[in-house]
């Protein structure tokens, strides 16, 4: 989303100082970048919904700790 925003302000930008206006091609190239890049942002979105739902559903620990290296016969301090 932010490389299509980033372009479209150089492009207009340049079109400016120029006089020459875009072509429908770099037009779409814009709205494409942007159009994928919300589809990208709402997939990501969605996998992180689901996959919180599933954690809590399941009801097992997100990380299970296998061995501990801390020493428990230290003297408390």
């Amino acid at each position: 989303i932010l490389l299509s925003g980033v372009l479209g302000l150089a492009e207009a930008f340049t079109s400016m100082l120029t006089r020459h206006f875009p072509t429908t091609d770099h037009l779409m190239w814009m709205l494409d970048l942007f159009r994928s890049g919300l589809q990208l942002l709402a997939l990501g979105l969605v996998g992180e919904y689901l996959g919180r739902a599933l954690m809590l559903q399941s009801g097992f620990p997100q990380y299970v700790v296998k061995k501990s290296i801390l020493k428990h016969d230290r003297p408390e301090h």
